[in-house]
């Protein structure tokens, strides 16, 4: 494994150094395709995953595919969910109850095996021929029937396997669960809860007969697995092998469900946002305090009064909190993207003193760094921890910067590397992300009356939608 590790950063060292270099000298095109060929992912796996999920129905697979999908894809790791109920349905189009789960019903069986193996090949043709990394398979796969083929599948394809099961017997977290998403299913369309509880329940029922945990002491001692039980209450992990399994792992382990609010906002207006500068640590302007003042009555009027408060370690956001009047922790992580030579500097003296510097970064915002800096991929690495954290906290208020705040919204919101350097995360605004059903986020924008350099607002506006 040292080796390996070794290994890539030869490679980072005479790939990724001289490709700055390589665009200036001779064009765009080259170091571009070199990035296309050389990229994060191929730092993280040296070979395809296939992540399968295990569980009965109603034990939050589903949510831990949809999120796991979601925190890799930010991290750099190409990824894509496979959700066998999605083939189901588009293979029996009207569901009638739970007996099409009944293991005795052989034709409703045959169907269901050959939506399985739909869905493989669709596996396949994504981690062969369009850049897959990691395909999740998001399905029950709770017989060791199922899981055979699915091992047999991989190693015909060398393709690595990855198993998570999701264990649960506490009753009041399944009925919350098929009540907070099964109602909603598209199996479902009457929504009559009573109805859907009682058929759920069977088919759960269903599965019970034929189920077969995985088992850590024999059959399954040698495949490497994670198992997740009562929602992270306990854990069981068998044979890593690789450092994106561990990821994988260390990732599960801090993903809690619980219901909490994560409010995200930037810094009150500062004296170089009134002169157009970045970076740099200057000070809160007049209207930057105002704000200040402005979120401490936002808090008061919310009643957030359990709310934890992080700030980076600059002046702008530590002035801002000092306003609120409840304690806060400062993170070093937090602190704004480094612009190197580029520090409090505008954006018209960064195109007069470096043309080219400039030029590069309009063509690739995110993977561009400054010179003797960072780049938003590299702020993307250094904020994981505090992903990490938020999953696993309360309600909590991260004031910090913009390009910071970019990239929390963009794990959080399921943005992709290109569409990050471009959210719009203005002066004076709070945004909050509620955790709804499938790992979905309910998102607000709440404008305070505080007039800014750039945004101004005169009312609490809010919008919603879901992710």
């Amino acid at each position: 494994m040292q080796c390996f590790l070794d290994q890539r950063v030869t490679v980072s060292e005479e790939i990724f150094i001289p490709c700055r270099a390589w665009k200036v000298s001779y064009g765009r095109d080259l170091g571009q395709l070199i990035r296309k060929i050389i990229t994060w992912a191929s730092y993280m796996t040296n070979s395809p995953t296939v992540i399968v999920m295990i569980g009965l129905p109603a034990r939050g697979k589903t949510y831990m595919s949809k999120k796991l999908t979601r925190y890799l894809n930010w991290i750099g790791v190409p990824t894509k969910v496979f959700n066998l109920g999605v083939y189901r349905r588009e293979a029996v189009r009207a569901y009638k109850s739970y007996d099409f789960f009944r293991h005795d019903n052989q034709e409703a069986m045959k169907i269901r095996k050959q939506c399985a193996l739909v869905a493989l090949q669709d596996v396949r043709a994504y981690l062969t021929d369009e850049g897959g990394q990691i395909a999740v398979f998001d399905a029950t796969n709770t017989t060791r029937e199922r899981r055979d083929l699915i091992l047999a599948f991989v190693q015909e394809n060398a393709f690595k396997v990855f198993f998570v099961e999701s264990e649960c017997d506490d009753p009041e977290v399944i009925a919350a669960n098929i009540l907070e998403v099964k109602v909603s299913s598209p199996d479902y369309p009457e929504r009559h809860r009573e109805r859907v509880m009682d058929d759920f329940l069977k088919r759960i029922e269903c599965y019970k007969v034929t189920y077969q945990p995985l088992d850590p002491d024999q059959y399954d001692k040698d495949l490497s697995f994670i198992k997740v039980m009562n929602v992270g209450v306990r854990f069981l992990v068998n044979r890593v092998q690789d450092y994106i399994q561990s990821k994988i792992v260390y990732y599960l382990m801090n993903i809690h469900v619980h219901s909490h609010s994560i409010y995200l906002c930037r810094h009150g207006e500062s004296n170089h946002n009134v002169e157009g500068r970045i970076g740099g640590d200057s000070e809160l302007s007049h209207r930057g305090r105002l704000f200040s003042q402005a979120l401490r009555s936002f808090i008061e009027q919310h009643q957030l009064w359990d709310l934890k408060v992080w700030t980076s370690q600059l002046r702008r956001t530590i002035q801002t909190a000092e306003e609120l009047a409840v304690p806060y922790e400062q993170w070093k992580i937090l602190n704004e993207i480094d612009a190197g030579v580029c520090e409090e500097m505008s954006y018209e003296m960064i195109q007069a003193s470096f043309p080219e510097e400039f030029a590069l970064r309009d063509h690739d915002k995110y993977h561009y760094r400054y010179p003797g800096g960072e780049s938003y991929q590299d702020l993307v690495q250094r904020l994981e921890p505090v992903i990490m954290e938020l999953e696993r906290q309360g309600n909590v208020l991260v004031v910090c910067h913009q390009a910071v705040m970019r990239c929390l919204l963009a794990y959080f919101l399921d943005k992709s590397a290109e569409d990050l350097p471009y959210m719009k995360c203005p002066l004076h605004t709070v945004l909050k992300l509620t955790p709804v059903a499938y790992g979905r986020q309910r998102f607000a924008s709440i404008c305070l009356s505080i007039l800014s350099i750039v945004y101004k607002s005169y009312s609490y506006s809010y919008f919603l939608f879901k992710v």
